[in-house]
């Protein structure tokens, strides 16, 4: 699956057009001035608060309509089944905003969510959360950004941020502050089996201008039986937030959001015993 936010239609997606129900199901802010549009060159742009922002938790969000990648349904997002296989939640993504003050409340950022129900990573029971934060203390001037993997499982009814098993994190537990990564986020790369996560985030800085990347790895401890109904499929959940002590404005500009397969050991085999095999040229974010 891949969506490259190119076509001036948020709701649709590369296979999926906005006719009927769309790819994605589109939530914009419902009482400021945050918003969700596209342009037909791209990117997606995705904007919590604004000049009228009031304190209170501001979320701009998109889901994926079902846990199916195409109308068919013969294609989920599931990175439990098949054992062997692991799959990559990838895209291009840029923050920017203006968030005054510090701490807990006062961040702002992407929320990339795989949720094991067709509900928000609130209301699910199960739920595995990547968090981009913008720095609060300028992240318009692109000095830096904080990264959080959580999950929860058999928690509905609460955030991942307040139940959840935290997986990478730097700050202090419980507060969710992550130590700032110097540079200006360009990208991410999660990859997940029925074990095992590993998230690489990419950014350019003042020692590295044409890009760098820090790279985490671990075990997610997600069961398949635990996991929604026991079928290991989930649905996509993309949300720009602030929080409720925040004020002016935070945003995520997404050039492209790409589900894919990791080749299985048995095809790079092919390489061993004389094989030809041909793989696509991974693109840098």
């Amino acid at each position: 699956f891949q969506d490259n936010f190119s076509n001036g239609s948020p709701a649709d997606s590369n296979g999926v057009p906005a006719t009927g129900t769309g790819f994605w199901k589109v939530l914009p802010p419902a009482a400021n001035t945050g918003f969700i549009s596209e342009a037909a060159s791209g990117p997606l742009t995705m904007q919590a608060g604004g000049s009228a922002y009031v304190s209170g938790l501001d979320t701009a969000t998109m889901f994926s309509n079902n846990q199916t990648i195409q109308s068919t349904g013969n294609t989920t997002f599931n990175f439990f089944v098949p054992a062997s296989q692991a799959v990559t939640l990838s895209g291009q993504v840029g923050l920017y905003g203006d968030i005054v003050g510090t701490g807990h409340w006062y961040d702002g950022g992407l929320r990339l969510c795989l949720n094991s129900e067709a509900k928000d990573q609130y209301s699910s029971n199960d739920a595995l959360e990547l968090r981009l934060r913008g720095n609060s203390t300028n992240p318009q001037n692109n000095t830096g950004f904080d990264v959080l993997l959580v999950d929860k499982a058999n928690n509905g009814a609460t955030g991942t941020d307040s139940t959840g098993t935290i997986l990478v994190n730097n700050g202090v537990a419980g507060n969710y502050n992550g130590a700032v990564i110097s540079g200006t986020l360009t990208g991410y790369a999660l990859t997940l089996d029925q074990t095992n996560y590993t998230l690489t985030v990419y950014y350019t800085n003042a020692s590295h201008p044409s890009g760098t990347s820090t790279t985490w790895t671990g075990a997610h401890g997600l069961t398949q039986a635990e996991w929604g109904t026991g079928t290991g499929n989930s649905m996509i959940e993309m949300q720009e937030y602030m929080g409720s002590s925040a004020t002016s404005y935070m945003g995520a500009n997404l050039g492209s959001l790409t589900w894919s397969q990791v080749p299985e050991p048995a095809s790079l085999a092919l390489l061993a015993v004389g094989g030809l095999l041909l793989l696509p040229r991974r693109r840098r974010a």
